[in-house]
C-alpha cells in the first residue's frame, strides 16, 4: 500500500492539499502529515518532551474536526492517517525520515506558504522539493477572500486550479 507525505502547519487551509492529495488517488493510501520544528534544546525540556503533545499544542479544535471530516468523506481512499514531527536539519536526516516512514510520494502545495507556529519551526518545503521522491505539485489559490477562512467550511469551496 502507498504512503503518501504532505506538510502541514495546522491550519484548515492546508489541509487542502491533503484533500487535493486523496482525491488523486486510485487506490487506499496511509496518509502521514508532516510539521517541521526544532526539538529543545535544553536537558530540563528534552526530559519532560512529548512528541504528542507538542504536535497537539499546535491542533485547533477546528483543524481536528477538518482532519476527521476529510478522512469520513474519502474514508474509501485513507487506510491510515497519523500526523509525525520532524525535527532534523539536514536533507539527509530527511531522506531517513522518509525511508523510516516508508513513503512512496511527497505532495507540494503549489502556491501556498506555510505558516510557522513558533520560532523553532521551518520551511518543509524546500526538504520536499529536494528530496528524490516522487513529487506532486497540488495547485490552488489560497489567496481567495473567502468568508469560511479557517473554518472547516473552506474545506468543500471549489477553489483549486488545474
Amino acid at each position: 500500500m502507498k504512503t503518501i507525505l504532505i506538510p502541514t502547519d495546522f491550519t484548515i487551509e492546508s489541509l487542502n492539499t491533503l484533500k487535493e492529495a486523496i482525491k488523486l488517488q486510485s487506490e487506499k493510501v496511509n496518509v502521514v502529515l508532516v510539521y517541521f520544528a526544532g526539538t529543545p534544546d535544553s536537558i530540563t525540556e528534552m526530559l519532560f518532551f512529548s512528541k504528542e503533545n507538542y504536535l497537539s499544542s499546535f491542533q485547533s479544535e477546528r483543524f481536528q474536526e477538518a482532519c476527521q471530516i476529510l478522512l469520513n468523506t474519502y474514508a474509501s481512499k485513507v487506510n491510515s492517517f497519523r500526523i509525525e514531527l520532524f525535527s532534523g536539519f539536514w536533507q539527509r536526516v530527511f531522506t531517513s525520515f522518509l525511508e523510516i516512514n516508508e513513503v512512496d510520494e511527497v505532495f507540494i502545495p503549489k502556491n501556498y506558504s506555510m505558516k510557522l507556529k513558533n520560532p523553532r519551526s521551518f520551511d518543509p518545503l524546500p526538504y520536499f522539493r529536494k528530496c528524490a521522491l516522487p513529487k506532486r505539485s497540488i495547485p490552488w489559490d489560497s489567496n481567495v477572500n473567502v468568508p469560511e477562512k479557517d473554518r472547516v467550511a473552506e474545506l468543500f469551496l471549489q477553489i483549486s486550479h488545474a
